[in-house]
């Protein structure tokens, strides 16, 4: 009805939480919370009783974002629906991927809100035969252009597992430049052919998926890295 302001439990709860949460923090309903679980480190608080609604509400607090955390992890309750073509493509070219022993690359476009992560999702749910590492392009921040690469590198099993894979201190110390796990000055190319080299190690071991999500607000750096790794990758 073109209203000028929002109404109902949804918005009464989070203004309720808004108004009970101490200065710098952050707090979570419950329904949000299992939304979030697998992403978020939190500490309960309990229910709380909040004005204007009869019931008590369990509420969490924030206390961190958990690095390489991911809801195309947690699988989903709701039934997947329209879509079945699409994962069948997609299953298609990871076997294609498998049997072939070679890179390819994939790009789901659509609109916001048409289920690309969902359909992502189920993906990586039905691959018992592969290492999956997912990352994501945040729309803002400090060092965005590889925050993607770090995750995936959490993922992969932190600098130790670089080291192993790589078995070359230089190459090493470019991903973990990029990553900002050390302080070395990160160089684009040699930054590129370095995590080239770190995925087709992993990929050695077992097929090897790699998830970049919302690639919409990559930077141009990150762009370039993931076509220098399609078409070079052996």
């Amino acid at each position: 009805r073109r209203a000028r302001f929002a109404a109902g439990d949804a918005f009464n709860v989070a203004a309720r939480l808004e108004g009970t949460a101490g200065e710098g923090e952050i707090l979570l309903g419950d329904a949000i919370h299992r939304l979030l679980r697998d992403a978020v480190r939190t500490e309960p608080l309990g229910p709380v009783s909040l004005k204007g609604r009869a019931e008590q509400v369990q509420a969490w607090r924030l206390l961190d974002i958990e690095a390489g955390g991911t809801a195309l992890r947690r699988p989903s309750a709701s039934p997947f629906v329209g879509r079945r073509r699409e994962l069948a493509e997609l299953h298609a070219a990871f076997a294609r991927v498998r049997d072939e022993r070679r890179c390819h690359a994939v790009t789901v476009a659509a609109p916001a809100g048409m289920g690309k992560s969902r359909l992502a999702q189920e993906l990586i749910a039905g691959l018992s035969d592969a290492t999956v590492l997912v990352g994501g392009c945040p729309s803002y921040g400090e060092g965005a252009a590889y925050r993607p690469l770090a995750e995936l590198v959490d993922q992969l099993g932190g600098s130790e597992r670089v080291a192993e894979l790589l078995s070359d201190e230089s190459a090493t110390e470019m991903v973990l430049a990029a990553t900002g796990v050390s302080d070395g000055a990160a160089q684009a190319g040699e930054t590129f052919w370095a995590v080239r080299r770190l995925l087709e190690r992993a990929a050695r071991e077992r097929p090897l998926v790699v998830v970049v999500e919302d690639v919409h607000w990559a930077e141009p750096t990150l762009l370039d890295l993931l076509d220098y790794v399609a078409v070079f990758s052996s």
